[in-house]
């Protein structure tokens, strides 16, 4: 019963949700994503939790004709059973990234409350594994070596931390490798050509845009932390104090 549940779940999600979730991406991501499902429990799992949430929303909203009958009890034991699934893998490969990115997803679907920094969390530490793997001189020759589903699923938890840090005011996981991939961008260095990790086909937004959103959290974070360890002095606007 809960495998004819899950492959309707799949069903709905690579019919409906998919391209709502990654509106601007290129097509060919159907394919890995949904390999991803068929090989990585909880991946299928995470999945299944986020094609839940989206039947929840469009059911609510009156517009769900045709699918699965889905409640609260629903969506807390399919959150229940993907937290359970990625607290218990054996390593964090590029399938436990994914889940982390669907769960992701989720809070959004749902208003962006939640502990969704848990899930991006994993998404980040597979993709600093990745990033910073010895065999490779640095970020950026790490990255071309990796597959098409991997490469997908850096940009994706790199969109992300940029947008967690700006949500969180704080510094991205990530920002030092950003000035490093972002060749040719206001003049940082980097080892490959202009546009060779390409944002835009991520999020719609563009490596530069990318990386001043990361600057600009750095800088409002390294800002926020001198005033409070009270190595920077606050202004005082004119008339007050």
């Amino acid at each position: 019963m809960e495998d004819t549940r899950e492959m309707g779940y799949v069903s709905h999600y690579m019919r409906h949700v998919l391209k709502i979730q990654y509106l601007l991406a290129d097509t060919s991501i159907e394919r890995f994503i949904f390999d991803l499902a068929q090989t990585s429990p909880s991946a299928r799992s995470a999945m299944c939790l986020l094609s839940a949430v989206h039947q929840q929303r469009m059911q609510q909203m009156n517009v769900a004709r045709g699918t699965l009958t889905v409640d609260n009890e629903e969506l807390d034991r399919l959150m229940k059973k993907t937290r359970y699934l990625l607290s218990h893998a054996q390593a964090v490969t590029e399938g436990e990234a994914m889940a982390g990115l669907h769960v992701v997803s989720c809070f959004l679907f749902l208003g962006g409350q939640g502990p969704w920094q848990y899930y991006l969390n994993v998404a980040m530490h597979w993709v600093g594994s990745i990033l910073t793997d010895r065999r490779y001189t640095g970020p950026l020759d790490a990255y071309r070596h990796c597959t098409e589903a991997e490469q997908f699923i850096i940009r994706t938890t790199m969109w992300f931390d940029v947008w967690s840090a700006v949500t969180r005011r704080t510094e991205p996981k990530f920002a030092q490798t950003y000035r490093q991939l972002f060749e040719g961008v206001h003049g940082y260095p980097g080892g490959g050509q202009i546009g060779e990790v390409d944002m835009l086909s991520v999020m719609g937004c563009t490596n530069e845009t990318v990386l001043a959103m990361s600057e600009t959290a750095t800088l409002a974070f390294w800002k926020e932390e001198g005033i409070r360890n009270g190595e920077l002095m606050c202004p005082v606007a004119d008339g007050q104090g």
